[in-house]
């Protein structure tokens, strides 16, 4: 299975090559199907730049845990907010090499578009091992796996001009984003159809699912 393993941009070249995608509201959106967070502990599961993180903390978070592998997608105020604990690693590794992730129990776990880079069972009995009781485990993800034949989009987005590749292999989606004056990225992960994460969710939460079209939410109550 070939995989692309590119170093992710800094946080603010990041903006700019997906500035289609990167929609601050959508963090906001993601924390309200929280509910109220005054005085909780999240986790935020490949959390890049840190929106979700910094808009935790002004709900009134009581910790944040920000979970990602690159430290230069990080934002940098976000290294200054002493309310917000980074760990620059692997989701897997943050579960399986080291005991701290046990220091606080965790209320809200949350991952925005994300969950096809490390969903597994065995991280997800991980995780659920770490979570107050009435947790509750909050993502988004594409709900409509893309075709096999390459798809090439040109478009225009705030005034610069952008390329897209897209491809989908047996269950592996690969993408790249390229746009002029900055070095283009490229990513691969795994397809995931809803049957198998509900399958899988359903073992350990009450999973609800809303949302259609190429997007769905998944809010996940522990059991």
């Amino acid at each position: 299975m070939l995989t692309i393993d590119m170093p992710y941009p800094d946080a603010e070249t990041y903006k700019i090559l997906y500035s289609r995608y990167f929609r601050p509201e959508r963090s906001e959106q993601l924390l309200d199907l929280a509910g109220s967070i005054e005085g909780k502990v999240v986790l935020d599961i490949c959390g890049g730049s840190g929106e979700i993180s910094k808009k935790a903390v002004e709900k009134g978070a009581k910790k944040v845990i920000l979970v990602d592998m690159s430290k230069d997608m990080i934002s940098k105020d976000v290294y200054k907010n002493p309310k917000i604990d980074i760990r620059v690693q692997t989701v897997w590794s943050y579960f399986n090499t080291t005991p701290y992730y046990r220091k606080y129990g965790i209320d809200i776990a949350i991952c925005q578009q994300a969950i096809n880079y490390w969903f597994d069972e065995s991280i997800i009995r991980e995780l659920i091992s770490c979570m107050n009781d009435g947790g509750r485990f909050i993502f988004n993800t594409i709900s409509t796996k893309p075709p096999e034949e390459v798809e090439i989009r040109n478009y225009v987005w705030e005034g610069r001009e952008y390329v897209e590749i897209s491809q989908c292999c047996g269950n592996m989606i690969y993408h790249a984003q390229a746009t002029k004056g900055i070095p283009m990225h490229a990513t691969s992960f795994e397809w995931m159809p809803r049957e198998y994460l509900e399958e899988v969710l359903s073992e350990y939460f009450d999973v609800f699912v809303i949302g259609e079209g190429r997007g769905l939410t998944f809010i996940c109550d522990l059991k």
